[in-house]
């Protein structure tokens, strides 16, 4: 037990913190997750706790884990068909309904696979402008670095 407590310590001092990137392990928990919705269709999550000081994280990480289900699903295109984006806000006792405090980010995109940039693209989000077709190798060339992932050239990670 002494000894765990000294790794903890000394993993504290050596300044870790949390990957950029990851699947989310359970029940909200911060990165990534997706559910197929049928051939060629999935909804893909990424969550961010406020205090990671990283609120760009959930699009840019939602983004890049459609382009790998995509990749690895041999779409060379991805269609956002549905774009939510929300803040979890909580508020402590005795304080005015609008005095809380952001807790957590979550952005959840609804995309398709298709194989030709032309594909026609059947928007369900209330903002026509977030519906969009995007080059898979270009978001994993793109996104990548800032995530700290391959940039696509290298393997990519299965759908889970």
């Amino acid at each position: 037990m002494r000894k765990l407590l000294i790794l903890v310590a000394l993993a504290g001092l050596t300044g870790c913190t949390p990957p950029l990137y990851m699947k989310s392990n359970f029940l909200q928990s911060p990165g990534h997750s997706d559910k197929s919705l049928g051939e060629g269709v999935w909804e893909v999550s990424f969550r961010t706790k406020a205090g990671m000081n990283r609120d760009h994280l959930r699009e840019v990480g939602a983004y890049y884990r459609s382009a790998e289900l995509a990749r690895a699903a041999g779409f060379p295109f991805f269609q956002v068909v549905r774009y939510q984006g929300w803040e979890k806000t909580e508020r402590y006792p005795g304080t005015p309904p609008d005095m809380g405090v952001t807790t957590e980010y979550l952005i959840r995109l609804t995309i398709r696979g298709v194989h030709t940039v032309d594909a026609e693209l059947k928007c369900e989000s209330e903002s026509p402008a977030h519906c969009k077709t995007y080059t898979t190798a270009e978001v994993l060339r793109t996104l990548g670095p800032s995530l700290q992932q391959p940039t696509g050239e290298q393997g990519v990670a299965p759908p889970s």
